[in-house]
């Protein structure tokens, strides 16, 4: 009876054991996964940002040097917007990550900044083809456009993008966040860690 008892307290054990131990390598995961997927954002976020801020930079340039060279009107947001490029797609990756783990409902800001990046994409496109004869004789219809182009693009002429950079970081570091700061007793007993929440801010 004794070995019984003495067996079966065994196999319990083992059993806590192992599952403890399954608990701890999934919140550590998650923990990777969430610490991959805010400096993703991160970086993507400064990036467009950056390509934002091309206008105002040929500006300054062309202000303390008048006689240097001068790139061709929306070049500079072109060539930045081809390095967050590369930025985008390590956020693309890490977001489906993150939606194998958390659920596609909690990534939603990620989303949001990828859309932001097709949004500058397109603008700028527009404007680096615009043909030269729509400024000579020029309709409402796309002057109408063409002001929307340069406000996407152009922080000078607008912030609502900057805007929406901003809430779209802010929400995912508030709903990822917490999973890089656990409670004490997370630590203890992995297997309660508390998923993410949603916190949708953006209109």
């Amino acid at each position: 009876m004794a070995l019984l008892l003495n067996l079966g307290a065994f196999l319990i054990s083992g059993a806590l054991a192992v599952a403890w131990w399954r608990c701890q390598l999934v919140a550590k995961r998650r923990y990777e996964v969430a610490e991959q997927l805010l400096i993703a954002a991160d970086a993507a976020a400064n990036g467009l940002r950056n390509v934002r801020q091309s206008r105002a930079d040929d500006l300054d340039a062309a202000r303390i040097h008048p006689n240097g060279f001068s790139p061709s009107p929306w070049q500079t947001s072109t060539n930045r917007l081809q390095e967050a490029d590369e930025l985008i797609k390590k956020l693309r990756q890490a977001t489906t990550l993150a939606e194998f783990h958390f659920g596609s409902q909690l990534t939603e800001a990620l989303r949001d900044l990828i859309a932001i990046y097709r949004t500058l994409v397109d603008a700028n496109r527009q404007l680096y083809f615009d043909h030269p004869a729509n400024k000579m004789y020029p309709d409402p219809e796309h002057t109408a456009r063409r002001a929307e182009w340069e406000a996407a693009i152009d922080a000078l002429k607008g912030d609502k993008p900057d805007l929406q950079i901003t809430a779209a970081m802010k929400e995912a570091t508030e709903t990822f966040g917490p999973l890089l700061r656990p409670a004490l007793l997370n630590y203890l007993l992995p297997c309660i860690e508390r998923s993410p929440r949603r916190k949708r801010s953006i209109a």
